[in-house]
């Protein structure tokens, strides 16, 4: 009786076995008869380790040339008999986009040969190495303080100017900053600047070409760190009589109509001091950069009050790496 059941247990088992194999082949295909991009992501969510995973990625690399799937291959079948094939296409990639920046660069004459230089090691060591992550190790700082934290000279002496040309005083029309500025915000403004950064990277290659991460988002560490110190503090001038640092104001007018007055409230200035520094793994070659921003530049353009300051500081972290962009010559545009 036993062995009854034992007979009756081989032949079910077969037959799940069975079903299940030949509904993957099925799949496989439609995919082979209908490769498009619907189809590959239903074979991969079906059967994310199925027996004809190889053949599938390997026909989606040569249909698309997609990074996403050569990564998988060269991960997951480094004895393929394809491999060589879809490293020659992972190659062809990487060649496209140097050979975009190159050409892009010899139509710019405002560009420092070193900076060319180094974004051109850069991309040719990431090819050597297959390197597609780039860290980002922020060091930020904040140092702003309210209007109230500053002297009575500095007050009174900006009160009576203000005074004088506005018919009000700076003294209880000010927007207190030390609130928009919490620790906690900084996040968000580097955030700003990896998305920025990898968006502008990949503008030469294709989307996901390149991951930008955080330092401390990193499992594996990569040798491709880039340093970002940057100091957020309030923007001051300093008068020769005394040497006393005054705020530099900015005035926020409403932009709702028909107002007698538009005057809203007066802004501390904010400034922002970056730097930015890169070695190329194996060299000797550094790429340092420093640049000073003004946030309220773009004070205009705000159309309400709330959450000004934080609207304009992630604005000048994206002009930040705008500038560095534009030093190595990396085109705007596809």
């Amino acid at each position: 009786m036993k062995k009854h059941y034992y007979i009756v247990a081989v032949i079910v088992l077969l037959i799940i076995v069975f079903n299940v194999f030949f509904a993957e082949y099925f799949l496989y295909q439609k995919v082979n008869k209908n490769p498009t991009e619907k189809n590959f992501s239903t074979y991969y969510e079906s059967y994310p380790n199925g027996w004809f995973k190889e053949d599938v990625l390997f026909l989606e690399i040569t249909e698309n040339k997609q990074i996403i799937p050569i990564r998988t291959f060269l991960n997951d079948f480094p004895n393929s008999d394809k491999y060589d094939k879809v490293l020659a296409i992972n190659e062809s990639l990487w060649n496209k986009g140097i050979a975009k920046y190159n050409e892009a660069i010899t139509s710019k004459t405002d560009l420092d040969t070193k900076d060319t230089k180094f974004f051109n090691h850069l991309l040719q060591y990431m090819k050597k190495k297959n390197q597609h992550t780039i860290m980002l190790d922020f060091n930020g700082d904040i140092s702003v303080k309210n209007y109230d934290k500053y002297s009575e000279i500095v007050r009174s002496t900006l009160d009576t100017i203000v005074y004088k040309t506005d018919g009000r005083t700076v003294t209880n029309n000010v927007e207190e900053i030390e609130d928009n500025y919490e620790k906690n915000n900084l996040r968000s403004y580097e955030e700003k600047f990896r998305y920025s950064f990898e968006y502008r990277l990949n503008k030469l290659f294709s989307r996901n070409f390149i991951d930008v991460i955080h330092f401390d988002e990193s499992s594996e560490k990569t040798p491709l760190k880039l340093s970002i110190n940057y100091n957020i503090a309030n923007e001051e001038e300093v008068y020769t009589e005394g040497d006393v640092s005054f705020p530099v104001m900015w005035t926020y007018n409403s932009k709702e109509e028909d107002q007698d007055d538009d005057f809203e409230v007066y802004l501390i200035g904010i400034s922002i001091d970056f730097s930015i520094d890169m070695k190329l793994p194996e060299s000797n070659e550094t790429f340092s950069f420093k640049q000073q921003t003004s946030v309220m530049q773009g004070i205009n353009d705000v159309t309400t009050i709330k959450n000004c300051y934080g609207r304009l500081t992630r604005g000048n972290f994206y002009n930040f790496n705008d500038a560095i962009f534009k030093k190595f010559g990396v085109p705007e545009k596809d």
